[in-house]
């Protein structure tokens, strides 16, 4: 008997299939896992057809090691995800494909991904969504975000809310702004908001998320002009993406609906942000730890999340004792996570769960998790998980 997926390797597949034929149009392969054979992808997709054919809804298959999504968009799309099975409610991996899905979307367009006429020429072109789709896979290795699908919100510095630097950032945006004539603007460092026009804020979290991870791709570009598809500002024709990369990781961006020339926006950004350099070598300092340097923690904790639920905001670290990323190793990084993620999840799944608008089951919540204990605290606005080493006294939280 052939397996579906061989459990001996490591596992982390997303497949996209056309729907009506179940023609393969592309496969991303995350957590160093292997291309799948073609006989395997074509099994996964007649499990899910064939019971829709027959009126049973298959959404998930799972093993003792690895769990199987699919989902169909527009008719059109099918969606398989494989990923190692964890102990988290199935809507998070849902959502992860959704948000696949809106990326897919954001580059290439929504009414594009409909009407799909010529397989080959889709191939090639969905390529450009490639360098997304892979930092959403590989969130845990490549970033620490726990913006996006995870908490339904866009991330934040902290830190720099608490210093002084913030008006004159706000002040240095809004005159971009008024320069570029648009009302969008934003500046991210590690895909994390720093500074942000008003009407940045309209954009739904995910999508400014996506536009976020889309930045980190631009890295090693000085400058870059893409366009994007954002269904809640113009959900027929495509935005201009106008990103600048101000210093290493720390991007400026704009949003248009008319290119303006690419000479002159440079020209602006460098007349107004280059007296901003000093500033924005102190912004890299902010984080990993992104707390005010006048806010000290339990020696203990070792990462947190603050949630604003009205406002579709976080703020996280898993360096809040450390003051440069050098100083906690990459796979110490990763287990912490893993375990505030865990942590995130199943609490706020068991006792925040929310009834109605404004009640939830309880306020604060305690749990053990392998070495690690985890601290949470929910009310109407924030909920907030700490997470810290053994050696806390179970009192102290």
């Amino acid at each position: 008997m052939t397996k579906i997926v061989d459990t001996s390797m490591p596992i982390g597949n997303l497949i996209c299939l056309k729907s009506t034929d179940g023609v393969p149009l592309f496969t991303r392969n995350f957590n160093n896992s292997q291309e799948l054979p073609f006989q395997i992808i074509g099994t996964l997709n007649s499990i899910f057809t064939i019971g829709d054919k027959y009126g049973i809804r298959i959404d998930s298959l799972d093993s003792t090691k690895f769990k199987i999504i699919w989902k169909m968009y527009h008719s059109n799309l099918t969606l398989i995800l494989i990923e190692p099975i964890e102990p988290f409610d199935e809507g998070l991996y849902l959502r992860k494909l959704d948000m696949l899905f809106e990326a897919m979307v954001m580059m290439y367009g929504l009414e594009d991904l409909k009407n799909i006429e010529n397989i080959e020429k889709f191939k090639k072109e969905i390529k450009i969504v490639f360098p997304v789709i892979d930092l959403i896979l590989n969130s845990c290795s490549n970033n620490d975000l726990f913006g996006g699908y995870l908490t339904n919100s866009i991330e934040l510095v902290l830190d720099f809310y608490e210093s002084q630097d913030i008006t004159e950032y706000q002040t240095t945006l809004e005159k971009s702004c008024e320069k570029m004539e648009t009302a969008y603007a934003c500046v991210f460092i590690n895909g994390r908001i720093v500074a942000a026009s008003s009407f940045w804020w309209e954009l739904t979290p995910v999508e400014s998320t996506l536009i976020s991870l889309l930045c980190m791709t631009f890295n090693n570009t000085t400058c870059s002009d893409t366009p994007v598809n954002l269904t809640s500002k113009n959900p027929t024709e495509p935005l201009r993406l106008l990103s600048f990369n101000l210093i290493s990781n720390v991007i400026l961006c704009f949003i248009f609906s008319e290119k303006p020339h690419v000479h002159k926006a440079k020209e602006i950004v460098e007349s107004l942000w280059h007296p901003m350099f000093p500033s924005l070598v102190n912004l890299k300092l902010s984080l990993p730890r992104n707390l005010g340097k006048n806010t000290s923690v339990d020696q203990n904790m070792i990462a947190f999340l603050l949630i604003n639920k009205k406002t579709g905001i976080c703020a996280s670290s898993l360096c809040p004792n450390e003051k440069t990323i050098s100083e906690i190793p990459l796979d110490l990084k990763q287990n912490r996570y893993k375990l505030l993620k865990y942590c995130y999840l199943n609490l706020s799944t068991m006792f925040f769960r929310e009834k109605g608008d404004s009640s939830c089951k309880f306020s604060e919540a305690y749990s053990l998790i392998l070495d690690h204990k985890c601290y949470a605290f929910n009310d109407l606005y924030f909920q907030f998980y700490a997470l810290y080493n053994k050696s806390i006294p179970t009192y102290a939280l």
